[in-house]
């Protein structure tokens, strides 16, 4: 019976300590990781090398890895092997984006190495609401990373952003790049409700005065006019051209033409006769063109003053304004007629 009661109070006095024990590798993995540190500090290097390995065995939050991968690297970088350190340092930096080292505490060359292998991994991201409203979070990769605006160190490459407002709608979800080395703004702009619409211009009469009359026939008699010079001059240069070549065929190219009587060849009369017969028949075409090209620019003035006078005949005139006035037993009487 005896016997049975000592098992018993050992079951009883091991319960908690199993039930305790989730919680115990990560805080000893914690307490490695400040040994580790000490001991680095004191320049014990295969001590500390032993602690931080302790500590990644056991494991826990990526931040408390990325502790202990960075002071792997700073170890190895010290001992001078500075490729193994550059992946502890990258491994470091996938876990925790805003570690950093201490230049006053280590050596600049240390120091240098673990900006180059974090300036090739890291971007800087940006993201702001404009304008600003409280309460509006921003995720990365579906992570809340704080609200905004958010202006933080991330890994370089594609990553998705997220902005919800306070209520918790979704406002923006956008996939974005981030480079290494370059900061990436990301500006929000909340939906506006929609702008009222601008009332219609009102109509000409009612802004002052008539509309500006149309000149329909005006125009018709100006483009006719135009028209039927421009057929004058191209049908009057034919005709001087049919002329040059009728006297070509003269006798005496040294006389002028209108002095010459022979032909140089008798088989050219009948050319000689065309041309001089169309000469005729161009120059009173032309005569005709130059004709109706006045009358009709004429017409096109005469136009342009009847169109206006009767657009302004037709438009409504205002009432005069009248003042009347008169004595009254009462007083005087006043009235204004606008």
């Amino acid at each position: 019976m005896t016997r049975l009661l000592l098992v018993a109070a050992l079951i009883a006095v091991r319960l908690p300590s199993a039930a305790g024990s989730p919680g115990a590798p990560a805080a000893s993995a914690e307490q490695r990781l400040e040994q580790a540190m000490a001991r680095f500090d004191e320049g014990d290097f295969p001590a500390a090398r032993g602690l931080l390995q302790q500590a990644h065995d056991l494991g826990g939050a990526c931040a408390l890895r990325g502790r202990v991968a960075l002071y792997r690297g700073l170890i190895e970088a010290v001992e001078n092997d500075p490729a193994l350190a550059r992946r502890f340092f990258q491994q470091a930096l996938a876990c925790d984006p805003s570690l950093d080292i201490d230049a006053e505490r280590h050596k600049p060359a240390l120091v240098r190495l673990f900006r180059e292998v974090r300036a090739a991994l890291l971007g800087r991201l940006v993201v702001a609401l404009s304008p600003a409203q409280p309460g509006a979070a921003v995720s990365l990769d579906g992570v809340r990373i704080g609200d905004a605006p958010v202006d933080r160190e991330v890994l370089a490459g594609a990553h998705t952003v997220e902005l919800r407002l306070a209520r918790g709608a979704l406002l923006v979800r956008r996939s974005v790049t981030v480079v290494a080395g370059r900061a990436l703004q990301v500006l929000v702009a909340p939906p506006q409700s929609a702008a009222p619409a601008r009332p219609a211009a009102p109509p000409r009469e009612e802004r002052g005065g008539p509309a500006r009359p149309g000149r329909l026939w005006t125009w018709v008699a100006g483009a006719s006019a135009l028209a039927l010079l421009a057929a004058a001059i191209a049908t009057g240069a034919s005709a001087v051209t049919d002329h040059d070549d009728a006297c070509a065929l003269l006798d005496d190219p040294i006389v002028p033409c209108a002095q010459r009587t022979r032909l140089r060849d008798r088989a050219a009369e009948q050319r000689y006769r065309d041309l001089q017969r169309l000469v005729a028949q161009k120059t009173t075409a032309t005569n005709v063109c130059f004709a109706l090209a006045g009358t009709l620019a004429a017409g096109t003035a005469l136009l342009y003053w009847i169109e206006a006078r009767r657009a302004t005949v037709d438009a409504p005139r205002r009432r005069p304004r009248a003042l009347r006035w008169g004595l009254m037993p009462a007083g005087v009487s006043v009235e204004l007629d606008y």
